[in-house]
């Protein structure tokens, strides 16, 4: 009777437990005596009578659960192994822990793209703050790298550069003749010199223009070097011919003697062919000038003083610095 009384004991914890892995058994109170259990091969070698501490230590240990049945001299135990414990951990992780990881990776993208897109209009519009000095080849290049997200940014420092540009204009060209003025010729030359260039500086007067302003007027005058300054730059080339003052004109050229001679000849004689409607004289230029470095230290005072022997020998000419002259002495070549 008593066999069959554990037999249905032990078939009752065994339905009430299951396949999982949970050791369910009947202890004695007095003593601990175990009468009947199902699943004992989970318990460990030596079991604390009440391991219910939270925390880790399921994870490590397992967990001890015992529970007096009324009536009874009887306790009902259960004991969960440690490896329960690292089963609910690892669906924890898939359910919980790895979605989050996903996610924090999204996120993680995410804000890596910002910051290259970020960082891409950080470079487009340094680039474009860059080409605000004159570069027609980066200008072109900025314009095919334009995207979406910098449009508008760019449009406006495009504007900004070319209102500088503009104004960079205004200040390096003479509004009267359209040639560049005195400020960029002093920057073109200092330029030349910083980078240990040799060329000749050549000085023009336009012979007789006092007396065209007071016989024909201003208007006149104008229009005189304005026509003047249209062939130099087409003679010399607009970006080394400048207007440095009234009717003084300045030429910075990089070439040898011989093409400067050849060049000057040939100004002369087509300013010289103009034809003007107010009056029938024709317009001549006198021209001097003296070549760096032959001349570096009185550079400007040797190229005027060529342009006043042009002017003694009567006008329409030009004559130019030997290379070593005498100490106190003009040497020029003229024509």
């Amino acid at each position: 009777m008593v066999d069959m009384l554990f037999s249905a004991l032990q078939r009752a914890l065994h339905r009430a437990v299951g396949e999982d892995p949970v050791a369910l058994y009947i202890t004695e109170r007095k003593g601990g005596k175990l009468v009947v259990g199902h699943n004992l091969s989970l318990l460990p070698p030596r079991l604390e009578r009440e391991t219910q501490a939270a925390g880790l230590d399921g994870f490590w240990a397992g967990r001890h659960l015992q529970h007096a049945l009324e009536g009874m001299e009887w306790d009902l135990n259960v004991y969960l192994p440690p490896s329960h414990f690292h089963e609910n951990l690892q669906d924890t992780l898939l359910m919980v822990v790895l979605p989050a990881l996903a996610l924090l990776c999204i996120w993680l993208c995410s804000l890596w793209f910002l910051v290259r897109i970020f960082r891409q209009k950080q470079a487009l519009v340094q680039g474009s703050l860059s080409g605000l000095i004159r570069d027609e080849a980066r200008k072109e290049i900025q314009r095919r790298q334009r995207t979406w997200f910098v449009h508008g940014s760019l449009g406006e420092i495009e504007q900004v550069r070319n209102s500088l540009l503009q104004g960079q204009d205004a200040l390096l060209h003479d509004p009267l003749t359209g040639i560049l003025n005195r400020r960029a010729f002093d920057q073109q030359r200092a330029g030349l010199e910083q980078a240990g260039r040799p060329y000749w500086l050549v000085l023009f007067d336009v012979d007789n223009f006092k007396r065209v302003n007071d016989s024909w007027g201003h208007g006149v005058g104008d229009a005189v070097l304005f026509r003047v300054a249209t062939i130099m730059a087409r003679t010399l080339g607009d970006e080394q011919v400048y207007r440095i003052g009234g009717d003084e004109f300045a030429a910075l050229l990089p070439w040898e003697q011989a093409e400067v001679e050849c060049r000057l000849t040939h100004l002369l004689g087509r300013v010289k062919a103009l034809k003007w409607r107010e009056f029938a004289d024709a317009i001549t230029l006198s021209a001097g000038g003296a070549r760096y470095p032959d001349d570096a230290l009185t550079l400007l005072e040797r190229a005027d003083a060529c342009l006043y022997e042009s002017k003694h020998q009567g006008r329409d000419c030009w004559h130019l610095a030997a290379s070593s002259p005498v100490d106190g002495e003009v040497v020029t070549v003229s024509v």
